[in-house]
């Protein structure tokens, strides 16, 4: 899986500059229209000819730097999303990575926006056309390749971030960890359905707006309704200032921004759907990992040969299987002797089952140890594979010490609802002993 890292920073950095960009240019059509309607009238043409021009420039501008600004509002949109990450502490799937998948087609913005139909009169020559599409591209630079910002597997804030948080729990404290990925992950997954249907709602709607603006966009491009008394009546223009009167564009042009609120607050909408995949696969790659390195198990270890001379039968042979640190005394104190935060009640691979006596048929006094070669989880129990050993005697019936006899294996089956009350304990040993990747 190829990691991109996104720069977070730099890339609200950019869309903060793209938005300026677009208040600067509907400043300088405001400018150009403020200078046109001071121009001389001389012959009685002139003045009204330049003030026309002074109009149509101001709205072109107005236009194209509310086109631009939008630009900036996606990406902030984009940089928003890929936040939302960060702070969930990172994604790595890539089964969601074509819905963070970013286009940014030329068709778009940098063709018709900054190239095409919102510019059509050549009071924005070519030139000034493609120094704006130089300043947007060389802002987005670091995050756009052919047309596109790609992302194969955002890691804002990266998955090896839970990686390390999860090395440094206990074992105890990683299995509430992974009960807790599954109950969020479940809650998510249970929304994912009915979060299909709502974006496809979304998507219809979405589609009709657009198709209602474009409609709406060739009828206010028209020339008799950039002069036509709007309503079949005369009434005072209190937009752009030219004409002086309300035309029927400036109806349309009311109509188009009603459309692009509607399309503003159902593409939030949209946004806010795919967070909430992105917290999915986050929530889906966390559980995996955990899941993962439980059942990889405890790491093998053994307790060093001058500490297991000292032990006989079933401690002997577990302590040759596991390093018990300063565990000592018999089977059935183990788990009280042993630090705290080694103790569960949870079966894992590679853990010591400790018997409370007579717990599964355990010693009358005693208790009873045994090493757990594996482990199966069920619905409602746990199966768990041990191998185990008893103590030898001498001819006098005295215990034998630093032996045990030949190892043998069962399997018992604990109930979930049963844990902790059932007479059984787990001693998981440090956290450190994790297998690697």
């Amino acid at each position: 899986m190829t990691n991109i890292f996104v720069n977070l920073q730099a890339l609200w950095g950019s869309a903060k500059d793209i938005q300026h960009a677009g208040n600067a240019i509907q400043q300088g059509g405001g400018a150009l229209n403020a200078a046109g309607s001071s121009a001389p009238s001389y012959d009685g043409q002139f003045g009204p000819w330049v003030h026309a021009i002074a109009a149509e420039g101001n709205a072109q501008a107005k236009h194209l730097g509310l086109g631009v600004t939008d630009v900036g509002f996606r990406v902030k949109r984009r940089a928003d999303a890929f936040s939302a990450v960060d702070k969930g502490a990172g994604l790595g799937s890539s089964r969601l990575a074509s819905d963070i998948l970013f286009r940014i087609p030329r068709s778009f913005f940098f063709v018709n926006l900054l190239m095409g139909r919102t510019v059509s009169n050549g009071l924005f020559p070519l030139s000034l056309r493609l120094l704006i599409w130089f300043f947007i591209t060389r802002r987005l630079s670091p995050f756009i390749w052919n047309g596109r910002l790609f992302v194969g597997s955002v890691l804002a804030a990266s998955v090896s971030d839970f990686q390390a948080k999860f090395s440094l729990m206990t074992w105890s404290q990683r299995l509430k960890e992974r009960d807790r990925l599954r109950e969020e992950t479940a809650k998510l997954e249970a929304e994912i359905p009915d979060l299909d249907v709502r974006e496809s709602e979304i998507d219809a709607k979405i589609s009709e707006l657009e198709r209602r603006r474009r409609e709406a966009k060739e009828q206010a491009d028209e020339f008799w309704n950039q002069i036509k008394f709007a309503d079949g009546r005369i009434q005072k223009n209190d937009g752009d200032g030219w004409p002086l009167w309300r035309t029927e564009t400036d109806n349309y042009e009311d109509q188009i921004q009603r459309i692009d609120n509607e399309l503003n607050e159902l593409r939030q909408q949209k946004s806010e759907i795919t967070n909430t995949r992105m917290e999915f696969a986050r929530l889906q790659e966390e559980l995996d990992f955990a899941q993962q390195k439980i059942d990889d198990g405890i790491l093998a270890s053994s307790t060093p040969e001058d500490k297991t001379a000292g032990f006989g039968g079933c401690t002997h042979y577990v302590a040759e299987r596991f390093d018990v640190g300063p565990i000592t005394g018999n089977a059935a104190m183990w788990n009280d002797n042993a630090p705290s935060d080694w103790v569960g009640e949870t079966p894992i691979k590679g853990s010591v089952m400790v018997f409370e006596p007579k717990a599964f048929g355990a010693h009358a006094t005693a208790g009873h140890v045994a090493f757990v070669e594996s482990v199966v989880e069920n619905e409602n129990s746990y199966t768990v594979h041990i191998s185990e050993a008893n103590t030898v005697y001498d001819k006098d019936g005295n215990w034998v010490a630093g032996t045990h006899t030949t190892p043998t294996t069962r399997t018992i089956e604990i109930q979930k609802d049963g844990l902790g009350k059932d007479g059984v304990s787990f001693i998981y040993g440090p956290r450190d002993r994790m297998v690697a990747d």
